[in-house]
């Protein structure tokens, strides 16, 4: 006997056409209104077209969710750290800003409510009359440079003239001295010249000596007188040269102080 082969449910069901071969339709009017030919195409274009509020609404809550994503990350990065208020006083420190010298102010580098922290230049003032200053004073000092350098030759000047005087005293002094010497040296030999012209003289009245040892006698005796008179010029002389030179000294010791 043969046997039929059993069906799956599956087999059961009637053949679906092609959608080539399903006939399109108009869509039934609804009672009192007319028949709306259904929608070309799909996608986003589709669904805008078919639900628009929906699309709006959507939309509004995406913008919203972005916009208050940056407000709170905003808020938690700085905004916590922020007070604001309208119309309203907060209790703050109050630090008081003066400049070290007076002046005009040129620029205030900052704004209301900036922050800033120590060090930042905050207003910069007008330099003209610092300029000027400035320039005065260091012509000033360049002048006080060259008097100095004119005060420093003149002292060394002076320094070199109190030495020469120095050296001066000594000489004359030096020269006084040997003039003293001389001196003393003549007085005795016109003391000795003297003498023996005295004691020639009572020998050669009495016969003793001869009338031209007297006469040597006279001519020594003269000279000595001579040279003494000289070596007491001399003195004198260096005696007086010594006083100028002593005054140059005290003169250069004025000049020095």
């Amino acid at each position: 006997m043969a046997v039929k082969p059993f069906k799956r449910q599956g087999d059961l069901l009637p053949e679906t056409p092609p959608a080539a071969d399903i006939p399109q339709t108009e869509p039934e009017a609804r009672d009192g209104q007319e028949a709306v030919p259904a929608p070309s195409g799909s996608g986003l274009l589709y669904r805008i077209k078919a639900d628009p509020r929906r699309y709006i609404l959507s939309t509004i809550g995406v913008l919203l969710a972005l916009f208050l994503g940056y407000q709170g990350i905003h808020w938690f990065v700085a905004g916590r750290y922020e007070e604001t208020t309208d119309n309203a006083y907060i209790r703050a420190d109050i630090a008081t800003i003066a400049p070290k010298v007076q002046g005009y102010v040129e620029k205030v580098l900052v704004t209301d409510n900036q922050v800033v922290k120590a060090g930042d230049l905050l207003v910069s003032l007008e330099t003209a009359d610092y300029t000027t200053r400035t320039a005065e004073a260091d012509a000033a000092l360049q002048q006080a440079i060259a008097d100095g350098a004119q005060a420093r030759a003149r002292v060394a000047a002076a320094e070199a003239a109190l030495e020469t005087a120095a050296a001066q005293v000594s000489a004359q002094r030096d020269r006084l001295t040997q003039a003293k010497a001389q001196t003393d040296a003549a007085k005795a030999d016109a003391d000795l010249a003297a003498s023996d012209l005295e004691r020639y003289a009572e020998l050669t009245a009495k016969g003793h000596y001869p009338k031209a040892g007297l006469d040597a006698a006279q001519t020594k005796a003269q000279a000595s007188r001579a040279t003494l008179t000289q070596a007491k010029a001399a003195v004198t002389a260096a005696q007086s040269e010594l006083g100028v030179a002593q005054a140059s000294y005290h003169g250069a010791e004025q000049n020095l102080s």
